[in-house]
């Protein structure tokens, strides 16, 4: 028996609608359900720094035995592999540094314009998820002899709690 819904977990109940329009009608929505299993991938950051809705709605809908499985942008990964403030993505785009935790990001096949991103750390996964405990961990490795579209590609990694 498989539960769904349509969710921003960045968000609270009465945001939802505001935030996905009419398709959000659509959808079986129940609040009151508890997943096994809770997927953020490549979306965490949109939650960051003020990450206290996200972590009200984990709580709402996870249980003692949910898996919350998250691929992010890891922030030591991007530093380690990129130490200057503009870097080109090799014709696929732009990044610019804003700040340690803050990047502009364009690419020009999705993009008209920048999106201004916060960039995750595991510290700060930690501390949103201090009730939990980490069961996987992806290993990475940057190499710097590839172009730097792959380079950020490779800063992203995925993080399983329990």
């Amino acid at each position: 028996n498989v539960k769904y819904g349509l969710y921003d977990f960045s968000k609270n109940d009465f945001d939802q609608v505001n935030n996905f329009g009419e398709i959000y009608n659509y959808i079986n929505n129940k609040c009151d359900s508890k997943f096994d299993t809770i997927m953020m991938l490549n979306t965490i950051h949109n939650a960051f720094p003020n990450y206290k809705a996200l972590q009200n709605n984990i709580n709402k809908f996870s249980n003692k035995t949910s898996n919350i499985i998250i691929r992010y942008l890891d922030r030591d990964l991007f530093n380690i592999a990129f130490s200057e403030n503009n870097i080109d993505l090799n014709s696929y785009g732009f990044i610019k540094r804003l700040s340690n935790n803050k990047i502009n990001i364009n690419f020009n096949w999705c993009h008209d314009r920048g999106n201004i991103e916060y960039i995750v750390s595991k510290n700060d996964l930690l501390d949103l998820f201090s009730k939990f405990e980490i069961i996987y961990e992806e290993d990475k490795i940057i190499k710097n002899n590839i172009p730097n579209i792959e380079k950020y590609f490779n800063c992203f990694k995925t993080i399983i709690f329990n």
